[in-house]
């Protein structure tokens, strides 16, 4: 909007690309810096390697990516633009400066770059075929949302689907930009990726693979709202804030995964895998080890933006713990109870006598004496 100041017209900042508003910002679904560029250069009529190579790549501030430089290495690699390194940093001040916008690092994973590494986003891309095909329907702006290119979401939260991640005529994989521009169509073959619906979709569900991407999708969905980004300390920070939340049972968080580990169950494997990723933390990436972390305690994702979301009364596991300690503890008083009396006081008590003694409420001490006293009658038998 023009302004008149003092008699003099100003006029305000223009952009010298389109000011293109991104789709999904502040919800689950928001698009990716990938796409983004995608729209951006069909938009202006040209291949996403021009603007790359002669509008983006001049404006870095470092030589981390000289503007002389192969710009189709990008089509190999779209993690370094939607994921969370310092290249991914000079796209989004790059692109910022020329569009005008201040929301293109919420198309990236920039503000979780303290508790993830490069490899977080697939090299390749990944998406719901149900999804693509509402996007056709509704308005026909197809996009790739920043949720589906992250490693760890293998399901679709709105659709309860497995992504595809090849292509359903020629079955070749997806490279995040192309110089087709296209982002619902084949790389190679043109064909409609939300043609066919997976096999895979017949094939149970796991239940941390379920609870994973709908975590990172609620995640993503916050970014907007964070106050700071997590630092590379984070995990640490939020081991010791649970760890504290156990003091009053001493339980720290290994004895925890051990115990889990020998259940059996769904989360045998997770709390097995996360005991080793806790040993050896340079390993793993951060972002995997406390999703596994925040799942095994039973927390809500809701904890990595604020520590007092966590509620450990809510949770079975740690209940179920207290319990088996409780148990433990229990049973230690009635082996000592048990090894006192029979040491040192004649005769023996009768039941009547041992319930006055210790204060055994559920007869399992007297359970302890009758078995005892079996024994000791069998022995002799066996000896006469």
């Amino acid at each position: 909007m023009t302004m008149f100041i003092s008699g003099e017209t100003i006029f305000p900042k223009r952009s010298k690309l389109y000011n293109l508003e991104p789709i999904g910002v502040g919800t689950s679904m928001v698009e990716s810096l990938t796409s983004y560029l995608t729209r951006l250069s069909n938009a202006h009529n040209v291949k996403v390697k021009s603007i790359i190579k002669y509008e983006i790549s001049p404006l870095f501030e470092s030589l981390t990516y000289p503007s002389t430089g192969n710009s189709t290495k990008f089509y190999r690699n779209g993690r370094i633009i939607d994921g969370r390194s310092l290249l991914t940093m000079e796209f989004i001040n790059a692109l910022e400066k020329l569009t005008t916008r201040k929301d293109l690092r919420y198309l990236t994973l920039i503000s979780f770059r303290g508790i993830s590494n490069y490899k977080v986003v697939n090299s390749y891309k990944k998406w719901c075929p149900q999804c693509l095909n509402k996007m056709k329907k509704e308005n026909g702006n197809i996009y790739q949302p920043l949720l589906w290119n992250i490693q760890y979401v293998k399901i679709c939260p709105l659709h309860n689907s497995f992504l595809h991640t090849t292509c359903p005529v020629c079955n070749k994989q997806q490279l995040p930009l192309n110089s087709k521009g296209n982002l619902g169509s084949c790389n190679s073959c043109d064909a409609w990726l939300g043609a066919t619906f997976s096999k895979n979709d017949k094939v149970d569900k796991n239940e941390f693979d379920v609870w994973t991407s709908n975590s990172i999708a609620e995640l993503i969905k916050n970014t907007p709202r964070m106050v700071s980004s997590p630092t590379d300390k984070f995990i640490w920070r939020l081991i010791k804030h649970f760890e504290d939340f156990f003091f009053d049972i001493k339980i720290p968080i290994d004895s925890l995964l051990v115990h889990l580990a020998n259940k059996c169950n769904s989360r045998s494997e997770i709390a097995s895998s996360l005991r080793f990723d806790l040993l050896f933390p340079h390993k793993g990436d951060p972002l995997c080890i406390l999703l596994k972390l925040i799942y095994i305690v039973e927390a809500s994702i809701q904890v990595v933006h604020d520590f007092t979301s966590f509620s450990p009364s809510s949770s079975s596991i740690i209940n179920e713990l207290k319990c088996n300690k409780q148990k433990y503890q229990r049973k230690q008083k009635l082996i000592k109870d048990f090894n006192y009396i029979i040491q040192n006081i004649r005769p023996l008590p009768t039941p009547e006598e041992i319930l006055k003694l210790t204060g055994d409420v559920d007869n399992l001490l007297i359970e302890y004496f009758d078995h005892f006293m079996e024994q000791n009658e069998l022995e002799r038998s066996n000896n006469n």
